[in-house]
């Protein structure tokens, strides 16, 4: 008896149940086989393709500037003084790194801020004067007075009877100093009471001086004697009255009598020669009145008062 034939539906069937099973099988052969190489080809795509990490513009390596507090030191010389920056903001940022998980940046390194310093230029609590304008060739004794003697640069010079005292060109830079007068037998005193611009330093720079002529103030005195024209000595004392004051002298005692002297003014010095006129005459006390007589001093000079 021959075998029946099976039906188209019958044959469907059949392959609705082996297909499930067939795909089941590649599916799991492809996992086994082809996964690895799938994913280790999906890393490297995710890895070479990941952005690095951007960097905040804060941390861009950036110098704020400077400020240095000004100088409250004393004024005088150059100082010098350090101040530090109140703020510098500066960073370097490392190169980044690849650690095969991403980019890594490098850590920032601050960089300190080095002191800076600064010289303050000072102005100096005093300054000398300027040299003179016009340098000085001669010197001016006041009162006119032979043999007055300075020293210039280790030179002794004494003024001539004008009393003048030319100064060489090769010293004119150098120092003077006031020495007093030369007088033998000493006739005459001599005192120091100055230079024409004020000073009263025996010892000058020259370059200090106003030229071409500077002056030297002096008092002079000569020595003098007063007498009377009575027939019998006479003990006492005769006053006088001049432009320098008053004055008393004893009869028949010599005396150092200022004769001239050196008045100071807007244009230097002016010579002054001073009289002297008899006031009274003083003998035990009591005041007697005397003719009125004028006299000069002058070296050795004798006063004869009418009495």
């Amino acid at each position: 008896m021959p075998t029946p034939r099976r039906t188209s539906f019958a044959h469907a069937a059949s392959l609705r149940h082996i297909v499930p099973v067939l795909s089941l099988v590649a599916a799991v052969l492809g996992v086994t086989l082809l996964g690895p190489r799938i994913v280790s080809g999906f890393s490297d795509k995710l890895r070479h393709e990941t952005a690095p990490v951007p960097v905040p513009t804060s941390l861009v390596p950036t110098t704020l500037p400077i400020s240095a507090a000004p100088p409250t030191g004393p004024v005088g010389g150059a100082t010098s003084a350090t101040t530090t920056p109140t703020s510098v903001a500066t960073a370097i940022i490392g190169d980044a790194t690849d650690t095969g998980a991403g980019t890594v940046v490098a850590p920032i390194v601050p960089v300190p801020a080095a002191s800076q310093t600064t010289d303050i230029p000072t102005t100096p609590a005093a300054t000398a004067a300027p040299p003179a304008a016009v340098e000085v060739s001669s010197i001016q004794v006041v009162p006119a007075v032979r043999d007055v003697i300075v020293q210039i640069n280790g030179t002794m010079m004494a003024s001539n009877d004008l009393g003048m005292i030319e100064v060489p060109p090769a010293s004119r830079h150098g120092s003077i100093t006031y020495i007093g007068i030369r007088s033998t037998p000493a006739l005459r005193q001599v005192d120091f009471i100055g230079w024409d611009d004020g000073s009263q330093a025996a010892t000058r720079p020259l370059d200090r001086l106003e030229g071409p002529t500077a002056q030297i103030g002096l008092v002079v005195r000569s020595r003098v004697m007063v007498t009377t024209t009575a027939p019998e000595p006479v003990a006492g004392d005769i006053q006088f009255t001049s432009e320098a004051g008053p004055l008393q002298l004893t009869i028949g005692q010599p005396t150092w009598v200022m004769s001239d002297r050196a008045i100071a003014g807007g244009e230097g010095f002016t010579p002054q020669s001073l009289t002297y006129s008899t006031q009274s005459l003083l003998s035990a006390g009591v005041a007697l009145p005397v003719a009125v007589q004028s006299f000069t001093a002058a070296p050795e000079a004798q006063w004869m008062v009418t009495v």
